[in-house]
């Protein structure tokens, strides 16, 4: 019996087309406005909404500008940080959800707050932001820290980077939802 429910619920799994994030905003990695910009002739899969069901295939054209409406942030695989030695970081926390909005993430309404990190503890690193920012799980609360001292070579830095988040960008275009492909895509930035 128990034999049938394992094979049953494999089974289901395989064949299901929802992939389980363990974060998601309507954010994007880097300062600036992006601007997607072809870097070859391809055909792309252009999908009903991000990992939904693809609706039709697409020819790109090499050098052809790609505008989106909406842009989503995905994290597939969530980062882990330790703390090596005891520190307080600013940030600004935006409460215990697992979707962040452009709305909540502009909003008057969060406050900045001091964070104070123990030694030996660990947490979740979700999405790097900009200018030495990121996206941070820390006791429940999604916190956008000022700055993420793991990031680029600081060997004074009270924390060590265990595990690096592993994220996906989709773009809402005219034809529907594109995931982000830099083997076909140059990305630059407008201020």
């Amino acid at each position: 019996m128990h034999k049938l429910l394992i094979i049953s619920l494999v089974a289901i799994l395989s064949f299901s087309n929802t992939m389980v994030y363990g974060f998601e905003s309507e954010l994007w990695p880097g300062e600036g406005i992006p601007v997607f910009k072809a870097n070859k002739t391809a055909m792309v899969n252009i999908y009903d909404q991000p990992s939904g069901k693809i609706i039709k295939r697409h020819q790109i054209k090499h050098k052809e500008k790609l505008t989106f409406s909406a842009s989503r942030f995905r994290t597939s695989r969530i980062g882990k940080i330790k703390v090596m030695m005891a520190t307080t970081v600013s940030g600004i926390s935006f409460g215990k959800v697992k979707y962040l909005s452009q709305k909540l993430y502009e909003s008057d309404e969060v406050d900045e707050l001091n964070f104070s990190f123990k030694t030996g503890e660990t947490f979740d690193y979700l999405q790097y932001r900009a200018e030495g920012a990121c996206l941070v799980r820390y006791k429940q609360n999604v916190i956008e820290l000022e700055y993420c001292a793991w990031v680029g070579s600081n060997n004074n830095s009270p924390f060590t980077l265990i595990q690096e988040p592993k994220n996906e960008w989709w773009i809402k275009t005219a034809k529907g939802w594109l995931l982000v492909d830099e083997n076909f895509l140059d990305i630059s930035r407008e201020f």
